[in-house]
């Protein structure tokens, strides 16, 4: 009966692997059938999902992504802006419809919920940025870029891992509560 657990077991794990490959899709951000507008597409395991997309520039300065609570982490243009310079592997860093990006995630410690931006130049079709939201496990993957134009750079955004407090906090916190209650018992008596 043990033998045949420990197998079950390890053909689940092997099912989940083989599975998770086979289930990769390359996500489409704005995702329209449009042939007048530009597509954005990054390619994931597991997939991404398109956050938001739009007209105009995309700096990682107070933009629209950075409005959605998000902290710009490293930028691939540059050398200079983010909190994480150097986490964000870019290939092209510039230029090109195509290739490829990884997370170094040894610098990444301490942040969560990763936002990959790609960024083209202005004008022409519509949009000129879009976001995607990475899910937990995604550290690399293919993006493309569609229309006539090439990719400007990209940003990668995130949000700063909520510190738990320690079971000490806890239990401090408790016995206050159980401290002001025998107070108030008695003051009563």
């Amino acid at each position: 009966m043990k033998v045949y657990l420990k197998i079950g077991a390890g053909a689940l794990v092997c099912g989940a692997l083989v599975s998770a490959e086979v289930n990769a899709a390359i996500v489409s951000c704005p995702g329209t059938a449009a042939t007048t507008d530009r597509e954005f597409t990054l390619d994931t395991t597991p997939d991404a999902t398109c956050l938001a997309f739009d007209a105009g520039n995309l700096s990682g300065n107070g933009d629209a992504v950075n409005d959605l609570g998000y902290i710009t982490l490293d930028k691939s243009d540059d050398g200079t802006s983010g909190a994480v310079e150097g986490s964000l592997t870019f290939t092209p860093p510039t230029s090109g419809t195509s290739g490829t990006f990884s997370l170094d995630t040894a610098q990444l410690s301490g942040y969560t919920d990763f936002v990959l931006a790609l960024k083209t130049g202005n004008g022409q079709l519509n949009p000129d940025w879009a976001a995607f939201s990475l899910p937990a496990g995604a550290t690399s993957g293919d993006w493309a870029v569609s229309g006539q134009q090439a990719l400007s750079h990209a940003v990668l955004y995130g949000k700063v891992a909520p510190v738990p407090l320690p079971a000490a906090v806890w239990l401090f916190g408790a016995s206050l509560l159980g401290f002001a209650g025998l107070a108030k018992r008695k003051q009563k008596a």
